[in-house]
């Protein structure tokens, strides 16, 4: 029993202009991308680890002790909650950034060897997100 299978160059031709549209209109996905990725940073906010799974280093005693005395023991980066409510993306053509918009940021994930703050690591793209934003751009371009 033979199998025919027939495609018309109407629906190709519909289908591959649809590809084209949705490939040089990103805007949607990207917003799916960040909204994605800033719950992954939260979250590594709300476990104090990086995005490679390794804890964040504690806080001296004196600093904790500083921060429960104020009432502000909230966590690591958590303070004035500032650094963790700025957390944004911003999606500008075909770019996506993700971050903070605090100025302290930076030494945060980098940290500053000169005044012994070491670094806690909150950006970064895991083998996991790299599959689940694959998989959120594959889902894009064939809707």
């Amino acid at each position: 029993m033979p199998v025919r299978v027939e495609i018309s160059d109407n629906e190709v031709n519909r289908r591959l202009t649809q590809l084209t549209l949705r490939a040089n209109n990103l805007k949607p996905v990207f917003d799916q991308f960040g909204r994605y990725l800033l719950g992954r940073i939260r979250g590594y906010f709300r476990s104090e680890t990086g995005p490679d799974g390794s804890p964040w280093a504690p806080l001296s005693p004196k600093y904790k002790a500083r921060k429960i005395r104020e009432g502000r023991d909230r966590g690591i980066g958590r303070y004035t909650l500032s650094m963790f409510n700025g957390l944004a993306y911003n999606v500008n053509g075909r770019r996506l950034v993700v971050g903070s918009k605090q100025p302290y940021a930076p030494a945060f994930q980098f940290g500053v060897p000169r005044r012994n703050q070491p670094a806690r690591s909150f950006l970064g793209v895991t083998d996991a997100d790299r599959d689940r934003l694959s998989e959120l751009i594959a889902d894009y371009l064939s809707d």
